[in-house]
């Protein structure tokens, strides 16, 4: 979808053990990476788990 629409893009997969796997571009590293992030990422999914 990306290469398609020439943007950027971060994907979550929830893993049903409550494991959220994370893709994302240089540009949102920091974003995925921070602890608030994930912590707010956890609490969206209802995920006690980040990887």
């Amino acid at each position: 979808l990306n290469v398609l629409t020439s943007t950027e893009v971060l994907l979550l997969v929830a893993g049903g053990e409550g494991i959220v796997h994370t893709y994302t571009p240089a540009r949102f590293k920091p974003l995925a990476l921070q602890s608030e992030s994930k912590t707010l990422i956890q609490a969206c999914m209802g995920a006690t788990k980040t990887s």
